[in-house]
């Protein structure tokens, strides 16, 4: 049978245009800004990631980025000065940032460093631009280092090989997307090993509203514009990390735990945007429950925004602490599912995120199931029976082809990882029990908070809490290109 439609409804997610070309990882260096000019050694471009190996860079850990913007949707204009703190992990002469937009002036504690740019035309989602630093002497391994850039561009111009996550809303714009959009906002070590804490200040119109991650200090105004202040405590992916300009109706409260919490809906009639507007609502909800079964919720802060946008086949993304929502699934009806699946990612994407974008289904096989689990306390299908019309997919299926613990770059938004995923967690639950099974995702929450995982240490750490040895179970349902046998031993139940 096809996917469960709440999967069919979730993600191919603006995620920076990912489903192109992404085999090939063609590089062509394309001069941008200052002239044509080598792209700096291995040693400092690329984080290590196999799928995407211009993502991040090497030589540092950043600690914290203080990201200061000023934005017009009238002219489409954006400036800005980022502020990143690191902590250098080798003796750094050289070192490149990923960023796109067009840089006017770059310091290295304090004393003006060379800099310059490019746009790496990659047959890969979302990037491609560096920004290469030459600080006047060496930074020292184990130094800490105050990295200023400034920049002004016209963002929605920035393409890098046909690619821009930035969005036109009714009233403003969004820039977000998945596995990279920073790039086009603010320089970063854009990958989710490296996660830091963050300050963002966002000044716009003063009629509009600057909306981002985190929780919000204050907005002051000044002449004609305001100044937005938010502020991310625990450790963030920069992908997770979004903007938003418009016209927002913000509700604010604060959840039963103590987490103050923060909704902005667009602006505007249209009954998609009513029927959103009512599901958000639902967040706090929502968030208690899935607290019910995998714990405390991680992070300072919660909310979400919705955006009066049809993406088409594009979809809500997770930003940590604050999902966002086009009105697309709000066309005909109600759709809680996806608040659910966009909360459940606060937990398994945004406090524990991928170490390698092959390790996906970890974020997204954990979504998906937890949609299963809502359904079925809230009127819906139960677990098991999603699990078997999933399952009734015939062996010859291409659904079964895909390799989900190595679904390959071009596959990382493939539902076989999001539905198999689901299916994988429930197969184990089914194996081990529900008692054992949560008591592994609770423990995997726990040790992992705020870092990152892979398939190969969630696989170690479910044989551990369960006292099973599980790899074969892992091998066939996620590494082996095949339907896994109706077995007790597979979790697949007679």
């Amino acid at each position: 049978m096809p996917a469960p439609a709440a999967l069919s409804r979730h993600q191919r997610v603006i995620r920076s245009g990912i489903a192109a070309g992404v085999a090939g990882l063609i590089a062509v260096v394309v001069a941008f800004a200052v002239g044509v000019f080598p792209v700096p050694g291995a040693d400092t471009r690329g984080i290590g990631d196999p799928y995407f190996p211009s993502y991040g860079n090497s030589g540092y850990d950043v600690d914290h980025y203080r990201i200061d913007v000023a934005y017009d949707p009238a002219t489409e204009d954006l400036r800005g000065t980022t502020t990143v703190t690191a902590i250098a992990t080798a003796d750094l002469t050289e070192f490149t940032l990923d960023f796109v937009l067009k840089t006017t002036s770059v310091t290295v504690d304090g004393t003006p460093a060379a800099f310059r740019q490019s746009r790496l035309a990659l047959l890969s989602p979302g990037g491609g631009g560096e920004l290469i630093v030459t600080p006047v002497s060496t930074i020292n391994a184990g130094a800490a280092m105050t990295i200023v850039i400034g920049y002004s561009d016209a963002p929605f111009a920035a393409s890098v090989n046909g690619t821009n996550p930035w969005i036109s809303t009714p009233t403003g714009a969004v820039v977000q997307g998945e596995p990279a959009a920073a790039a086009w906002w603010f320089p970063s070590n854009d990958h989710p090993r490296d996660k830091a804490t963050y300050s963002i200040l966002v000044t716009v119109p003063a009629e509009l509203e600057g909306l981002s991650n985190g929780i919000l200090l204050g907005s002051e105004r000044t002449g004609a514009t305001t100044t937005w202040s938010w502020r991310v405590d625990e450790p963030m992916a920069s992908y997770l990390a979004f903007l938003a300009v418009g016209d927002y109706s913000i509700t604010e409260l604060t959840l039963d735990s103590g987490v103050p919490y923060l909704s902005a809906i667009e602006v505007g009639s249209s009954a998609a945007l009513s029927r959103a507007a009512e599901d958000i609502a639902r967040t706090p909800e929502v968030i208690e429950w899935i607290e019910g079964k995998f714990g405390p919720y991680p992070f300072t802060a919660a909310g979400g925004v919705v955006v009066d946008v049809d993406y088409g086949e594009c979809c809500a993304l997770e930003n940590q602490t604050r999902p966002t929502y086009p009105t697309t699934y709000w066309k005909a009806d109600s759709q809680v599912g996806i608040v659910v699946h966009e909360a459940a990612h606060q937990w398994f994407g945004n406090s524990i995120s991928v170490a390698n974008w092959s390790d996906i289904w970890l974020n997204e096989g954990p979504a998906v199931y937890t949609e299963w689990l809502w359904n079925a306390e809230h009127g819906g299908l139960s677990a098991q029976t999603q699990f078997e019309e999933a399952y009734a997919r015939p062996a010859s299926s291409p659904f079964w082809k895909l390799r989900i613990a190595d679904p390959g770059a071009a596959n990382i938004f493939h539902d076989a990882v999001y539905v198999r995923g689901a299916m994988t967690l429930h197969a184990l639950s089914n194996r081990v029990g529900e008692e054992m099974f949560f008591d592994i995702m609770k423990t995997w929450l726990s040790e992992r908070e705020y870092g990152n995982g892979t398939v190969a240490e969630f696989s170690a750490l479910a044989s551990d809490v369960s006292g099973e040895d599980l790899a074969e179970f892992f091998q066939t349902w996620t590494d082996s290109p095949r339907k896994p046998e109706a077995t007790a031993t597979n979790g697949v139940k007679p």
